[in-house]
């Protein structure tokens, strides 16, 4: 409830927000370096070449500030801070008192140069004949984007604190109002333009609250509104001791502002902290925070104000400031927890009566080739003979079972899973799928044939004319949200269509895929990955990744910029969903990932401050291979760090789940563990990612050469080294890198079916029968050359030309 001093605030400003505004616009050319200065009117002003910061004075001292952008021709208002501090306490008969805080002092520490500060302070003296006193520092950069701020209050006795204000943004206030084109809390709020902060539309009333949330539901401290493409926002430490001993300070947030009912939007900072004084949602304590006599409490705080910028360039400024993380120190190895994998699939989720894996505990069991094609790679590097054999003699077992059951087509991996009911039947058994295992164990042509009758039935022919797919699923109209599509409906099925593209060079196939990313460049927010139990407009980080894959697979393609642009921007909108700090009493939080911004079933499980690593290593899958491209951003540094906390998570459960790892972890519940929850995973994407980082992941590789307006794919699941063409495009030539003993498999499309083979310079055989043969090569009905190689040393060189 709002306090009638709080109401009477509200009503009482009106006018005044608007003559501060006014007055505050200062129109002169921006500074060339950083400078501090006062104007005709004694105002301070504080600005560098990009934003300027105006303390408005009035007669009772220094009553707002007002944060303005250069565009290159004007100056812009982005924010208004009104008051400038303000302080809630109890007196010593009980009574509640509110203040604004209105500074009547300042000193300009430094005026001119790379770096200048100003500081403002007050005095108050209370009902008690307590002395208050206030400190506010502000200092800016040359050239930079971000204002420092420092806010700091102690009194000469005891006092009951209520509430503390830190910076206080009213952003759009006097300029564009409640409009927007994208707003970010991470981990809690990621809205486009018309939606709404603390919406009931993902979530059910009962979690719909976000305004004042619990700190650990934050994955990194910032907030932030994009309008008009400008940004402004602030961000923190989260670990910062704001008195020398706690840690947290409390944020708000309404976008727009439904807390002051104004137009414009709320982002501001306050102590003490959620939940241990305020409850969660509330802006004031209801246990008062023992202000003991001169001891200082201080919020310090970043205002980022930045013209011609994006949403995401918050992320930037977060990590220019702060860093990133640091790696996580794991108490086991890599190998180690390669092995912890084995386990996982050869025992833990090994059905032997199938025989067959598990995707997760719940799921039936199934001669999965996902869990084939991993375990084929761990028997790679297996230096025990005997142990190596006994990986194999399980990958024959169940590749013997999938055969039986579905012939060639049980070696290729699921794709279209729309109308599946997840808690009945899930046949994916892997959360990136590569269609890699004939490329690992032969049935080449066969498998090829597979997967292309799988693609042409369950996508090709099913795509509409716009590029996108129908919308399919019986869940419940909170779930389902309309038959409208959105990025995460698409992008496995496009993902599909174009990672088909790659490894045949199939037409019909990129023309879809490019389709259907031409379609996908409306959205600008990930969602809908997981309707089968999330409201489709919850925004999730398993669509982010995904999208990066569909992005990857057409710029390996084509080569074309545009894609890997594409790749960098959904990657980064993936970042919101990472921790990126790690609270002192949770063991287990840095790069723990929010699977979504919902709730499951609507009403069942909320998802703030719940990470779900099974729904984050896909992501951090792909920007691992999308550092392979681009080193603009600490991809591979997301990428590991999401790895090293599912192995973490692993090692949570190892005594009872051995080699899987948990479902989620509830990190703002109580406890200092967090409660470890739902069934456990299978190792996938541990060890895949282990695998990827290496250097051979569990994948097929392309490598797409140009000449002459025709297109060469080479695609293998060995190293492949190098590859050029020659001869205006009709002849290839590449290196392969593979165990050696072991057998290699490849593919070249492109090029005529009348072709001379050489492995090492020695002409390699062209035969009928691929899998009986020990090596040699033939076209597929598609004119796809097909090849296999006996390894006899680790490096073979190959050349493919036409005669």
């Amino acid at each position: 409830m709002i306090s009638l001093y709080r109401c009477l605030q509200i009503l009482g400003m009106a006018v005044f927000w608007v003559t501060t505004c006014q007055a505050a616009m200062d129109e002169s050319p921006p500074a060339q370096a950083a400078a501090a200065r006062i104007d005709a009117n004694q105002n301070v002003i504080l600005e560098n070449q990009n934003l300027r910061m105006v303390f408005e004075r009035n007669q009772d001292g220094y009553s707002a500030a007002v944060i303005s952008v250069y565009d290159g021709k004007q100056w812009r208002k982005m924010a208004v801070s009104r008051p400038i501090g303000h302080v809630a306490y109890s007196t010593a008969n009980g009574k509640t008192v509110e203040s604004d805080i209105v500074p009547t002092k300042y000193e300009i520490l430094k005026s001119d140069g790379p770096l200048v500060q100003v500081r403002f302070s007050a005095e108050r003296v209370d009902e008690d004949a307590a002395i208050w006193n206030f400190v506010y520092t502000f200092q800016i950069e040359s050239g930079k984007h971000t204002v420092k701020t420092h806010y700091q209050a102690w009194a000469n006795k005891d006092r009951q604190l209520l509430y503390f204000q830190g910076p206080d943004l009213y952003a759009g206030e006097g300029s564009f109002g409640s409009r927007k084109q994208l707003a970010l809390v991470p981990g809690l709020e990621y809205l486009e333009a018309d939606e709404k902060s603390s919406s009931d539309r993902d979530n059910d009333p009962r979690f719909a609250n976000r305004y004042a949330p619990h700190p650990y539901k934050i994955t990194i401290p910032l907030m932030a509104v994009e309008a008009d493409n400008c940004l402004v926002g602030v961000m923190w430490d989260m670990l910062q001791k704001w008195d020398g001993e706690h840690v947290t300070l409390s944020a708000r947030f309404a976008s727009p502002n439904f807390h002051d009912k104004k137009d414009n939007h709320l982002m501001g900072l306050f102590l003490p902290s959620i939940p241990e004084f305020v409850p969660e949602n509330g802006d004031r304590a209801s246990k008062a925070y023992p202000l003991k006599a001169n001891n200082k409490i201080a919020i310090e705080a970043h205002i980022v104000a930045e013209a011609s910028a994006k949403l995401l360039n918050m992320i930037d400024h977060y990590l220019a400031v702060f860093g990133m993380p640091k790696k996580l120190e794991l108490p086991i190895t890599y190998d180690a927890a390669l092995e912890l994998g084995r386990v996982g699939y050869m025992e833990t989720l090994y059905d032997a009566k199938v025989p067959g894996t598990k995707l997760w505990e719940p799921s039936p069991a199934y001669p999965a080739p996902g869990p084939c094609a991993i375990l084929w790679r761990l028997s790679l590097d297996a230096k025990d003979p005997a142990g190596k054999k006994m990986i194999r003699d399980r990958i024959d077992l169940v590749v013997n079972k999938a055969l039986e059951r579905e012939g060639a087509k049980g070696l290729t991996d699921w794709l279209d899973g729309r109308d599946v009911p997840f808690n009945k039947k899930f046949p994916a058994s892997c959360g990136v799928r590569s269609h890699l295992l004939p490329f690992y164990i032969g049935h080449m042509e066969d498998g090829l044939a597979a997967w292309k009758k799988r693609v042409y039935e369950e996508l090709l022919d099913k795509q509409r004319a716009d590029g996108s797919w129908a919308y399919l699923g019986d869940m419940a109209e909170k779930i389902r949200q309309g038959d409208d599509i959105v990025d995460g409906t698409m992008t496995e099925l496009t993902g599909g269509v174009l990672m088909y593209a790659r490894i045949t060079g199939d037409e019909r196939a990129l023309k879809a895929g490019l389709k259907a990313l031409k379609h996908m460049e409306r959205f600008i927010v990930p969602r809908g990955q997981n309707t089968w139990e999330v409201p489709k407009h919850a925004p999730d980080i398993q669509a982010a990744g995904l999208h990066v894959w569909c992005c990857l697979e057409a710029y390996q393609i084509t080569g074309e910029k545009q894609y890997l642009d594409q790749a960098r921007y959904w990657a980064k909108t993936g970042v919101p969903f990472v921790y990126m700090w790690k609270a002192p009493d949770r063991p287990v939080m840095k790069f723990s990932t929010i699977a979504c911004l919902g709730t499951s079933w609507y009403n069942v499980i909320c998802w703030f401050g719940r990470p779900v690593q099974w729904c984050g290593l896909p992501y951090g899958y792909w920007v691992l291979k999308l550092a392979e491209y681009d080193q603009s951003f600490p991809w591979r540094a997301i990428g590991e760090g999401i790895l090293d906390s599912g192995i973490e998570q692993m090692l949570m459960i190892v005594d009872k789940k051995k080699g899987l790892y948990a479902d989620a972890l509830n990190i703002a519940g109580e406890g200092k563990q967090g409660v470890v929850g739902g069934p456990a995973w299978e190792p996938e994407l541990i060890m895949k990612c282990i695998f990827l980082m290496r250097g051979q992941g569990v994948e097929v590789v392309t490598k797409v050469l140009h000449a002459d307006g025709k297109r060469i794919h080479v695609s293998t699941a060995a190293i492949l080294k190098s590859a050029g063409l020659a001869g205006q495009g009709r002849s290839v030539s590449f290196e392969l890198e593979y165990p050696a003993g072991e057998t290699s498999h490849a593919t070249v499309a492109g090029l005529g079916p009348n072709i001379e083979v050489r492995k090492a310079g020695r002409v390699l055989a062209r035969t009928d029968d691929l899998d009986t043969a020990k090596e040699g090569w033939k076209p597929n009905a598609d004119g796809l050359l097909l090849l296999k190689f006996k390894h006899d040393e680790h490096l073979v060189k190959v050349s493919v030309a036409e005669k």
